[in-house]
């Protein structure tokens, strides 16, 4: 790892991680105590939020890079990172440099070193997540960023990334996810991603299920946000062919897209020059070229790499699928891509993501099966859902490993030279095993 990215994980790693229960409603007063502290350093910087499910961790990345192409100096916080904590905060796609990392760090530490949270909002001490959002806005403001394109974590209403004023928000594909908190319909989660919206502030919605779209339509009616439906759907978005024609602003744009781009990349890529067109943000010229090829690669997501271990390569596709519609989207791509046949799965959840539907997905299309746990980075319950597969599918090989590492020695016993694995249900998980095959390789 990095030296800086271990000083920024000791620092953030010293704080609680999260807000739980009936203390997540205090969460936007703490983050306003919090960022008043710090002097505020949002209200410098015209930002972009965006909410959803799935895809809006993709979207806020082709946003920010196609900003920064464009000269204009953009900022990106995402969550979570996969294998790099500097992942968290980038300009549009890039790291900052290492002395800014640590020069906002200590400007930072400074600024709390005697700041406490009243009692009564619940622990004294800034969780994690709330100081990584205060140390993203004063880092974009320390680097001079004129704009920052923001991901919520969890939901919106309550999300420490709701105290912000943004010029747009934006809603990626919603569907049932993290039920336990944002509640067990669509309409309810929608309704709480819904709570990031502004009067008089344009709210641009991707295509997705009716009853969340509908929610998210009648939120904006009571608070007074325009709607801006993007018109395509994702049948509409043609993938695996290296020239696509876009549109931003009614202007074709040419798209180079290299080998290995998913159609979900494509839409979600489409959608982010579409806000930037509708709010003028970016102006596009007629038959303008993007190379994606010189873009970046999004971690965790669809990432292929070969494993060469013990005179053994290994055939990997790393990917933190997490919710039902992204497992589907990714046996797809995975089919579309030639990548077969496959070995070994191993699989990992949240505890409070549908793991049943998800490995019903996934299970049939492998004989060896790993489940492990998500350490101690987030809870899950690898013990359920390895009696479930188990239950269920008599003639799969099906093991329960206690750590990511034992998975990581399993796979090299149980898989032959050129193999294919597949890792997903968490990026938190493709961040163990990534973790764990490195140590192995050492």
């Amino acid at each position: 790892m990095n030296d800086t990215s271990t000083i920024l994980n000791d620092f953030f790693d010293s704080f609680s991680p999260s807000l739980s229960g009936n203390l997540r409603e205090n969460r936007l007063e703490r983050m306003n105590f919090l960022l008043k502290e710090i002097g505020n350093p949002e209200r410098n910087i015209k930002m972009i939020h965006i909410a959803g499910s799935k895809g809006k961790g993709t979207t806020a990345s082709f946003m920010s890079w196609v900003m920064n192409k464009k000269g204009l100096k953009t900022g990106l916080y995402l969550s979570p990172h996969v294998y790099d904590i500097r992942e968290r905060f980038t300009l549009g796609t890039s790291f900052f440099s290492e002395s800014l990392y640590l020069s906002t760090l200590k400007e930072l530490k400074e600024r709390i070193k005697d700041f406490s949270l009243p009692k009564e909002l619940g622990p004294e001490k800034p969780t994690t997540f709330e100081l990584y959002t205060a140390y993203a806005y004063l880092l974009f403001k320390s680097a001079g960023c004129e704009y920052a394109v923001i991901e919520t974590g969890l939901g919106g209403r309550l999300d420490a990334t709701n105290t912000i004023d943004p010029i747009a928000n934006c809603f990626t594909y919603i569907e049932k996810e993290h039920t336990k908190i944002l509640g067990s319909t669509l309409e309810e989660i929608a309704k709480e991603k819904a709570g990031i919206m502004r009067k008089d502030v344009p709210s641009f919605i991707m295509n997705m299920p009716l009853e969340a779209l509908n929610t998210l339509k009648k939120e904006s009616e009571t608070i007074g946000s325009k709607v801006e439906d993007f018109p395509l759907s994702f049948e509409d978005i043609p993938y695996k062919n290296d020239i696509l024609t876009l549109y931003g602003d009614n202007t074709p744009i040419k798209i180079y897209t290299p080998s290995g781009l998913t159609d979900v990349e494509i839409y979600d890529f489409s959608f982010a020059l579409y806000v930037l067109s509708k709010t003028g943000v970016c102006k596009f010229e007629s038959n303008e070229t993007l190379d994606l090829s010189q873009c970046f690669s999004l971690p965790g997501r669809f990432q292929s790499q070969r494993v060469l271990i013990d005179n053994k390569t290994i055939n990997f596709i790393f990917d933190g699928a997490h919710t039902i519609s992204s497992i589907e989207h990714l046996m797809r791509n995975i089919d579309n891509y030639g990548f077969s046949p496959l070995s070994t799965l191993i699989f990992s959840t949240a505890i409070d993501k549908n793991y049943k539907e998800m490995t019903d997905i996934l299970v049939p299309s492998f004989d060896n099966i790993i489940i492990t746990g998500l350490g101690e980075s987030k809870k899950s319950d690898p013990k359920a859902i390895y009696e479930y597969i188990s239950n269920k599918w008599k003639d799969k090989s099906v093991t329960l490993s206690p750590t990511a590492s034992d998975a990581a020695e399993k796979i090299l016993k149980t898989t032959l030279n050129d193999d294919n694995v597949i890792v997903t249900g968490s990026f938190y998980l493709v961040d163990l095993i990534h973790n764990a095959l490195d140590n192995l390789e050492s």
